[in-house]
C-alpha cells in the first residue's frame, strides 16, 4: 500500500491541530518524531487516514516554531506540504506568505494551500484572494472549514491528485 507523509504548516492559531483531527481516522495524538538522519526529536501532532489505496500520515509542529524553521529538517521525508492561511486574520497574510515562500523555494513535492475558517463570520475573502495572487499557478489554493471532515478531505484529495498527476505517488499495479 502506498503511503504519503504530509506536513501541515502555518502560523500559530491557523488550525493545524483541528485540520489533522478532522482528517484523521484516529484520535489526535502527540508523537515524538525523530528527524531522519539526525538525533533531533520534535513533538508533533499526528493523525492518519486510509483512503484506498493510500495511507496518509499527517504531522504538524506543536512548538510554535516558524514553518520555515521546521520544514527544512522534515521535507526530505515528506511527500507533501499543506500550508494553512488563517482566513480570519488578514493582518497575518503577508507573514504567512513569507513563511510559505521560504518553505517552497526549492521544494518540488506536492503543495496545497488551505485558507481556513471559511465557516467563521470573521472570514475575509481578501486572505484567500491574496494567497491566490501570491502563489500564482504554483499550487492549488482552497478555502475550507477545519472542523468539517468533508471540507478537509477536499484538501487531502487535492494533495493526492497533485501527486498522482506528477508521478510523485506510486500506485499499485
Amino acid at each position: 500500500m502506498p503511503t504519503l507523509k504530509v506536513f501541515v504548516a502555518g502560523l500559530p492559531g491557523v488550525g493545524k491541530t483541528e485540520t489533522i483531527k478532522s482528517a484523521s481516522d484516529l484520535p489526535l495524538v502527540s508523537v515524538e518524531k525523530k528527524i531522519l538522519g539526525t538525533s533531533e526529536i520534535h513533538v508533533m501532532d499526528y493523525g492518519r487516514v486510509y483512503l484506498p489505496p493510500v495511507m496518509l500520515y499527517f504531522y504538524a509542529n506543536t512548538h510554535g516554531e516558524a514553518p520555515s524553521t521546521v520544514w527544512p529538517r522534515l521535507r526530505d521525508e515528506m511527500q507533501a506540504l499543506l500550508f494553512l492561511y488563517d482566513g480570519t486574520a488578514p493582518e497575518q497574510a503577508a507573514r504567512a506568505h513569507k513563511e510559505f515562500t521560504s518553505c517552497i523555494s526549492d521544494y518540488t513535492g506536492a503543495v496545497v494551500i488551505g485558507v481556513s475558517k471559511i465557516d467563521d463570520p470573521q472570514f475575509s475573502s481578501g486572505v484567500y484572494d491574496s494567497a491566490v495572487e501570491a502563489v500564482g499557478s504554483r499550487c492549488a489554493v482552497l478555502p475550507y472549514a477545519g472542523l468539517q471532515r468533508d471540507s478537509v478531505r477536499v484538501l487531502v484529495d487535492e494533495i493526492i491528485r497533485s501527486l498522482s498527476n506528477t508521478g510523485g505517488l506510486a500506485w499499485p499495479t
